[in-house]
């Protein structure tokens, strides 16, 4: 039996709503597809009988998942201004896929002013950006960010160069710290 489900609607600027939700007679391989007019952020949530929840976050025009499921939930966030026509399918089939997650990040100011010039003095603090589920690699977009790669402990495990795609081996966090940049941008590619 080979169940598919579908829908379609036109989803507005800045908005979130459910897709889909889905649920099976029995926990099988199961192949959503998305598709959209312009960007959005997708969150899929799946489990299957006697475990729970699973969640992930993609970025994506068009895209494709692959996930063991029984019951699932998509809902998607348009990253565009203007009404953006969107659709969704799934169906029971066993697909390698892989998508990427685009995800911007700001730092803290946590600065104070100069008692004698009474100017502000800017004092950017590190950040700690947790990894997404299913993370493989990270590409780093801006070159004047300085970013680590921490194991679970905090220990520093590589650095990662700005503009180059590093996969991600054992690390659970990144350290970024920078100067003056106010937020920089992270593509990670996800084995989802």
């Amino acid at each position: 039996m080979n169940p598919f489900r579908s829908n379609r609607l036109v989803l507005p600027g800045g908005a979130t709503q459910q897709l889909l939700r889905f649920e099976g007679a029995e926990a099988v391989w199961r192949l959503v597809e998305v598709a959209s007019d312009g960007p959005v952020q997708a969150e899929l949530s799946w489990s299957i009988p006697s475990t729970y929840e699973r969640r992930a976050h993609l970025t994506l025009t068009q895209g494709r998942v692959c996930v063991l499921a029984q019951h699932l939930e998509l809902s998607l966030t348009s990253l565009s201004e203007e009404d953006k026509p969107v659709s969704a399918a799934i169906s029971d089939a066993l697909v390698p896929t892989q998508n990427v997650l685009d995800q911007s990040v700001a730092f803290v100011d946590s600065g104070a002013v100069d008692p004698v010039t009474q100017e502000w003095v800017p004092q950017i603090d590190p950040l700690l950006v947790p990894l997404p589920p299913f993370s493989r690699a990270v590409r780093l977009e801006d070159a004047e960010v300085h970013a680590e790669l921490l194991d679970a402990t905090g220990q520093p495990l590589d650095v990662l160069a700005a503009a180059t795609t590093q996969a991600l081996g054992r690390a659970a966090s990144l350290r970024l710290s920078s100067a003056d940049v106010r937020s920089v941008r992270l593509v990670f590619f996800l084995s989802l």
